[in-house]
C-alpha cells in the first residue's frame, strides 16, 4: 500500500534537523491543497553535500526522497535515485516529481475528506461504530488479562 510509511511520524526532516511535524509547521496534512504541498515541498532540505547541480546525491541523506520512497511508483523512484546519484537530476527537479507524486496519492483521500467534511451526521456515526467495536475488543482482552491473572471479572459494564 502506498500510504504505509504515513504511520511513521518524523521520518524526515526540515532545514534545522527537525522531524517533521504539525508543532514546527512543516508537516503536510491531508486538508493542505496542491499550492500548500507545493510550497512545503520546495522548502524541504535534500542532501547537504549536493551543491551544485550536476553534483551525485546521496538520496538517503535527502528528505524529499523519503517522499519518493513512499508516494512514488517504484520506476519513479529508481529513476530518481539513478539521477540523483549520477548528478543527472537536479534537486529541483527531484522535488517538483515528488511534489507530483505527493498530491497525486493524496487526491483521492483529499477528495474522501471532502465529501465526509459534508457530512458531519456520518461521521459521528462512524466514530460511534468504531468507538462501540473498541470497546469490545478492549473488554474481551481486559476479561482474557484477569483470567490469567486469577482476578474476579469486571463489574463494570459499559
Amino acid at each position: 500500500a502506498p500510504y504505509r510509511g504515513l504511520l511513521t511520524h518524523g521520518f524526515a526532516t526540515d532545514g534545522q534537523g527537525r522531524k517533521m511535524s504539525k508543532s514546527y509547521g512543516n508537516d503536510l496534512l491531508l486538508g493542505d491543497g496542491p499550492e500548500l504541498i507545493e510550497k512545503k515541498m520546495k522548502s524541504c532540505i535534500t542532501d547537504p553535500g549536493k551543491v551544485y547541480r550536476r553534483d551525485p546525491g546521496r538520496p538517503a541523506l535527502c528528505t524529499v526522497y523519503q517522499f519518493h520512497k513512499i508516494f512514488s511508483a517504484s520506476e519513479e523512484q529508481a529513476e530518481v535515485f539513478a539521477g540523483c546519484t549520477s548528478g543527472a537530476l537536479g534537486c529541483v527537479e527531484c522535488k517538483k516529481r515528488a511534489t507530483r507524486s505527493v498530491t497525486d496519492s493524496l487526491a483521492p483521500l483529499q477528495e474522501r475528506r471532502r465529501v465526509l467534511a459534508q457530512r458531519p451526521e456520518a461521521i459521528d456515526a462512524m466514530l460511534a461504530t468504531g468507538a462501540h467495536r473498541a470497546r469490545q475488543v478492549a473488554r474481551a482482552t481486559l476479561d482474557e488479562a484477569r483470567d490469567a491473572m486469577g482476578l474476579a471479572p469486571s463489574h463494570l459494564e459499559g
